[in-house]
């Protein structure tokens, strides 16, 4: 059975998310920053009269702050019932895998010269759900 996959691209790197987390693809706008967050949360947005905790990918993942381009969104990911928006540099493609083409070792599928690297909505995003405790 294929697995379908969000890619999209943080500093010349292609990452996949299972679109089945995906609820969502933004534009970027004004983010509310959140005092005392200790760098767990980029901060909030207000999405259709909701508020959104926002996650900065390249900074959790270590690839540093950039200036948001007109390419750059804000995929909305749920994991257990949470919604998380996560910014990212562009978004590629929908992509169907099949699962025998996943290399298990690193989670990465290599097609076309490309190398994705796949992504664990649960041990990526934990931490930006978890209850600051001061």
């Amino acid at each position: 059975m294929t697995r379908a996959l969000i890619v999209f691209v943080l500093d010349e790197r292609e990452f996949g998310i299972e679109i089945a987390h995906v609820r969502g693809i933004e534009r970027p706008v004004r983010i509310t920053r959140v005092p005392r967050s200790r760098g767990k949360l980029e901060g909030i947005i207000n999405l259709r009269g909701q508020l959104l905790p926002i996650v900065d990918l390249r900074t959790r993942l270590g690839l540093g702050r950039v200036a948001a381009t007109k390419a750059s969104c804000i995929v909305v990911v749920e994991r257990a019932g949470s919604r998380v928006g996560i910014v990212v540099d562009a978004v590629s493609e929908v992509m169907r895998v099949a699962p025998e083409r996943i290399q298990r070792a690193g989670g990465t599928i290599e097609a076309g010269g490309r190398t994705i690297e796949l992504l664990d909505v649960a041990e990526v995003f934990a931490p930006a759900l978890a209850k600051d405790r001061t």
